[in-house]
């Protein structure tokens, strides 16, 4: 059985010409960023083994400042490092005073590491002549939430705020996995 590696002691943060330099090498279909509010990643005595990087969200929720998205994340394959960076990454963006973070991922991509992450699907970008993304996000874990529940629009009636976002993920897992289905050549 592997031992998983505790990357704590390897955080740190990054320049951006470093993080816009391993995702050049290792990013297997997204360009470096020309900007961004922070980068971090994992270095060991061998050399950098992975970088996520936060900006502005690129969507309509740009001119928001307590809303964050992860840009990109890249490792070098070292297994659970994505998780960890996404973990990383999302904790400083809500120290930092975002109430909600984003990220995107094409269909055909397995996600894993965001659900790992307990990150929700929010829904789906719909670009004009594109494949569509998935839009993901997690909310400070620190704001208060108002209420608690939510109306169900299936059912007309109040749910529990967990149980809504626990179904609306669940139904949105089933569509992920026949995106993928569809898009699987598109890799």
């Amino acid at each position: 059985m592997e031992k998983s590696m505790n990357f704590n002691h390897c955080f740190v943060p990054l320049k951006l010409a470093e993080a816009q330099a391993f995702v050049a090498e290792h990013h297997r279909h997204s360009k470096p960023l020309k900007r961004h509010r922070f980068s971090i990643g994992v270095k060991t005595e061998l050399g950098i083994k992975g970088i996520a990087t936060v900006d502005n969200c690129s969507s309509s929720w740009a001119n928001r400042h307590d809303h964050m998205e992860i840009r990109r994340v890249c490792t070098d394959g070292t297994k659970n490092l994505a998780s960890f960076l996404l973990g990383k990454a999302s904790m400083a963006c809500f120290c930092m005073g975002a109430k909600v973070v984003f990220t995107y991922t094409k269909p055909y991509e397995a996600c894993s590491s965001l659900l790992a992450d307990n990150w929700d699907i929010d829904g789906v970008s719909h670009r004009k002549g594109h494949i569509p993304l998935i839009r993901w996000m997690k909310e400070s874990p620190w704001e208060k939430k108002i209420d608690g529940v939510v109306w169900s629009m299936e059912t007309g009636e109040r749910v529990p705020r967990d149980q809504h976002r626990k179904n609306k993920t669940s139904r949105m897992l089933k569509t992920l996995r026949a995106w993928q289905e569809k898009y699987k050549d598109a890799a």
